[in-house]
């Protein structure tokens, strides 16, 4: 999925000068050497205590943003590090129910498109931190609108799409104006120190 905020999909042949302007970015904050801070132009998600860059058939830096955003925030929320990154990737539970042998989600609550609101308002800040310029509005408009493809996204306010998506763009802009600069560096230390020592009880096991 495609981020827009003048992200443009990176071709294979692009990598090595895309790999170049995030170390460029990331040189703004210690984390560059932090022994556990891998990232890769060929994975997604978070796999293999690796941030990955791929979503779809899309290479983007905004990607790795958006993943490192993710390990803030548990961070922040106090989940188990340990529990979350299980086998080295991200674990998001959402209920299941069968239903004539199929397995579908069953949301009850809207804690998936919180939790993504969320993301997206540390990864604006993150972004600014890294001397991005694009405006504020503009980030959040674009991020909200990502917001209609969670599965619990019909329990946000609002009673159509224009009125959820207004809803959670506010939101994002006010969570963001909640986080620290200094808040967030710290978080995200712990995370790297801690998936240090995950990484290495996995590779000894």
């Amino acid at each position: 999925m495609k981020y827009g905020l003048n992200m443009r999909s990176i071709k294979s042949n692009q990598v090595d000068r895309a790999d170049i302007v995030f170390r460029g970015r990331m040189k703004r904050t210690p984390f560059l050497d932090h022994p556990a801070f891998q990232y890769s132009f060929k994975t997604s998600g978070f796999t293999r205590y690796k941030f990955g860059a791929v979503s779809g058939p899309s290479i983007i830096i905004d990607n790795l943003y958006h993943e490192i955003s993710h390990a803030i925030d548990f961070v922040l929320c106090g989940d188990d590090i340990e529990a979350r990154t299980l086998g080295g990737r991200y674990n998001f539970k959402v209920k299941m129910i069968a239903i004539n042998g199929q397995l579908y989600e069953q949301v009850e609550t809207d804690q998936c498109t919180m939790r993504e609101c969320r993301v997206f308002a540390i990864q604006m800040k993150l972004r600014h931190m890294l001397g991005y310029k694009t405006s504020l509005d503009f980030m959040a408009a674009e991020y909200a609108r990502l917001t209609i493809w969670l599965p619990d996204w019909f329990l946000v306010e609002g009673s159509n799409q224009s009125e959820r998506v207004a809803w959670c763009k506010n939101h994002i802009i006010k969570l963001y104006h909640q986080y620290e600069e200094q808040q967030l560096c710290d978080a995200f230390q712990i995370w790297l120190d801690t998936i240090e020592g995950l990484n290495k009880e996995d590779m000894a096991a």
